[in-house]
C-alpha cells in the first residue's frame, strides 16, 4: 500500500510539473518576423527562383514550430514567401497593413502563448520590432539583406528581441 501511495505521489509530481511547464509556455508569445525572399524587379514583383527556394526552406529553420497565424503585407512577394509554410501546416494567410504597424503591434502584444509569423519588408520589419519592444533599437535593413530574421518573445507584457541569420 505504501508503495502504491509513493508511486501515486511521484506521478502527481511528474504530471503537475509537466502541467506547470506547459502553463508557463502558454504565457510566452513568440513572433517570428522575416523579410520576403529575393524579388524580381517591377511594381509588386514576384519572387525570383532563388527567392522561391528560400521561401520553401523557411519552415525548416523552425522545425516543429507551428504558427497560430501567418500575417503578410498585401504584396505578391510576401505572400509567396509565406505560402509554403502556410500550406505545410494548412493555415490561411492573414493580410496586415504595413502602413499601420502600430495596430499590428498592439494586437500582437495582447496575445498570450501564441506563435506568429509575420512576413514584411526591409523598411517595415525593424519598425515592427521596435514597436513590440518599445525601443528605437533597429534600423531599416539593407535592400540586399534577405537573411535577417527577428524573433520577439513577449512574456508578462515585456518583449525581448533577438536576431537570427539564415
Amino acid at each position: 500500500m505504501l508503495k502504491l501511495f509513493i508511486l501515486g505521489f511521484f506521478m502527481l509530481v511528474l504530471f503537475g510539473s509537466a502541467y506547470c511547464q506547459n502553463a508557463k509556455s502558454r504565457e510566452i508569445t513568440t513572433i517570428i518576423i522575416v523579410r520576403h525572399a529575393e524579388k524580381q524587379t517591377g511594381n509588386d514583383p514576384a519572387l525570383t527562383p532563388a527567392g522561391m527556394l528560400r521561401a520553401e526552406k523557411l519552415s525548416s529553420l523552425f522545425q516543429g514550430v507551428k504558427p497560430d497565424a501567418i500575417y503578410t503585407s498585401p504584396y505578391i512577394r510576401t505572400r509567396q514567401t509565406a505560402t509554403p509554410w502556410a500550406k505545410e501546416i494548412r493555415l490561411e494567410l492573414t493580410e496586415y497593413n504595413p502602413q499601420k504597424l502600430d495596430e499590428l503591434a498592439d494586437y500582437l502584444k495582447t496575445q498570450k502563448g501564441k506563435t506568429f509569423l509575420i512576413v514584411g519588408h526591409s523598411n517595415t520589419n525593424p519598425g515592427l520590432v521596435n514597436l513590440l519592444i518599445n525601443e528605437d533599437k533597429y534600423k531599416n535593413l539593407d535592400d540586399t539583406d534577405y537573411e535577417t530574421i527577428f524573433v520577439v518573445r513577449v512574456k508578462k507584457g515585456v518583449a525581448t528581441a533577438s536576431i537570427l541569420k539564415r
